[in-house]
């Protein structure tokens, strides 16, 4: 069975990004909702970091930085 991480690494950098974008605006709207140290806002941002981790494991920091110009992480 493939788990989420797995799943991750088959995307494109493109998807990547639009991925931790939407998890960015689920977080906030979460936070609003439900208070910053909700069980709930919590896992939405331990999800976010994960997002992350895996854009800076797999996208060099130069495409990182210039993320909006390129579509990359």
């Amino acid at each position: 069975m493939v788990n989420e991480h797995e799943k991750l690494q088959l995307y494109t950098p493109k998807e990547l990004r639009q991925k931790i974008e939407l998890q960015r605006v689920e977080l906030i709207e979460t936070g609003q909702k439900y208070g910053l140290s909700s069980e709930r806002t919590l896992r939405k941002s331990q999800e976010l970091d994960i997002l992350l981790s895996l854009c800076q494991a797999c996208c060099p920091r130069e495409a990182r930085q210039s993320s909006k110009k390129a579509s990359s992480c």
